[in-house]
């Protein structure tokens, strides 16, 4: 999913270059047409995907294999809304952790669009809900990967609205608890 990012983020890019009142499919289609390296780009992006699609395909006769095999370790596509509820319910379980990652990256792909950061919110909400479409465990590798979830935290609490101030700080302040517990007794998920 993450390879195919670059379709809304020219399109964001588009739109902030021509105005959100100026946009047209006509436009984009040609905006596009006029830059050679961005179609290149474009097209090289996902080649890393289809290679190694065409290769499960030789080796094992589907090039779908990576999608298929997630039945094997008992992961199946969910709604992540479910999910989340589910792991807030259970406080003791290390679902919980990974919950509250996604809970920071839901508030700060708010916090974006409601800047008018539609780029980097675009990037955020793919790097969340990729992660959160297959198992609820990988969020934190996504969101520590990426700078954007930080920069929309440091913006809330720079523009120093109490509310959005006071959940950055009681989701640091639970994340660092539990991290802290979980290093003490050596849990695995966090290594």
């Amino acid at each position: 999913m993450l390879v195919f990012a670059i379709i809304p983020y020219i399109i964001v890019k588009y739109i902030q270059e021509k105005g959100e009142n100026k946009f047209s499919t006509k436009d984009l289609f040609f905006y596009v047409l006029k830059q050679p390296k961005l179609i290149l780009g474009t097209c090289i992006v996902p080649l890393g995907l289809f290679l190694f699609m065409l290769y499960l395909y030789l080796k094992v006769g589907d090039g779908l294999a990576f999608v298929h095999i997630q039945r094997a370790w008992g992961i199946y596509d969910s709604n992540f809304v479910i999910t989340i509820y589910r792991a807030l319910k259970d406080i003791q379980s290390e679902n919980f952790y990974f919950a509250i990652w996604s809970i920071w990256g839901i508030i700060s792909i708010y916090h974006l669009f409601k800047n008018k950061r539609y780029d980097e919110g675009i990037v955020t909400l793919i790097l969340v809900i990729t992660p959160l479409s297959v198992r609820i465990n990988s969020i934190p590798r996504y969101l520590i990967g990426s700078f954007f979830p930080v920069v929309s935290m440091c913006d809330m609490i720079e523009n120093k609205n109490k509310i959005e101030i006071t959940s950055f700080l009681a989701l640091a302040i639970i994340l660092s608890v539990i991290l802290y517990r979980n290093w003490i007794i050596a849990a695995p998920y966090l290594t």
